[in-house]
């Protein structure tokens, strides 16, 4: 049972990936083999961060970025709520 949940987690990540890839194509054009291949080995929160981002952000690197840009912001209002 444990096998088949890892393999229906991977499956579900591999659409994921697979569904941003083309969203960001539709949006920037070709993608690199780099940005192909951290889409192919991000975690499943990069993916949520970046499928959101492809909606507002201007460039295929602010998408990337978003993921640091969200944790800055966490980080910076955990500082806010605990001086």
């Amino acid at each position: 049972a444990e096998g088949k949940a890892e393999g229906k987690a991977e499956g579900k990540a591999e659409g994921k990936a697979e569904l941003l890839e083309r969203l960001l194509m539709k949006k920037f054009g070709a993608l690199s083999e780099a940005s192909r291949s951290r889409l192919l080995s991000a975690t499943d929160d990069e993916l949520n961060a970046w499928s959101d981002a492809v909606l507002v952000a201007k460039t295929l690197e602010e998408v990337f970025e978003s993921l640091s840009a969200q944790y800055e912001n966490i980080e910076a209002s955990r500082g806010k709520l605990n001086p």
